[in-house]
């Protein structure tokens, strides 16, 4: 496909500023980058303690199938909200894109290309999970969790000791 060449292209070239550093204390907002198969108990758990920590969160769920008789609990964009060229062609994904955020956190394990272009618009420290086909030139820190199961505590403790 096309788009997706260009897009690829575009990532490949897409000069992002490696953070030195980011002191958790001083991070005030956090973008949270995901897609519609997340488990809403770790959504739930990782804006809770974010929130508890005071932080401002905004999220961005990547719907891989749209459906217009679907109701969605969150902001979302699909294919079709990234033209051909790599453009934003939704409000809601420009708002989210441009927001000054301190630290954007994927959640993907292993996010596809559109995902990943969205990520690379953002400003601020990318954090994500570590895997073997995780974007690694995108990431400014990668987390390899202990367990499946202890994912999400994991990134919480690494974000709080490390960034």
């Amino acid at each position: 496909m096309i788009k997706n060449l260009l897009i690829k292209r575009k990532l490949s070239t897409t000069g992002n500023e490696m953070i030195t550093s980011t002191d958790y204390a001083s991070v005030e907002s956090i973008g949270l980058l995901f897609n519609e198969n997340q488990e809403p108990k770790s959504l739930k758990f990782l804006k809770d303690e974010f929130s508890a920590d005071g932080k401002r969160l905004s999220t961005m769920m990547r719907v891989l199938k749209y459906d217009k008789q679907k109701s969605y609990d969150y902001p979302f964009f699909f294919h079709k909200d990234i033209g051909i060229s790599g453009s934003i062609n939704s409000d809601t994904l420009e708002g989210f894109v441009r927001q000054p955020m301190d630290m954007l956190i994927i959640l993907d394990n292993t996010p596809d290309l559109l995902t990943s272009y969205v990520a690379s618009k953002c400003n601020g420290l990318k954090i994500g999970f570590y895997s073997d086909t995780a974007p690694v030139q995108l990431l400014d820190l990668l987390v390899k969790p202990k367990s499946e199961t202890t994912k999400y505590n994991d990134l919480l403790a690494y974000i709080r000791k490390v960034a």
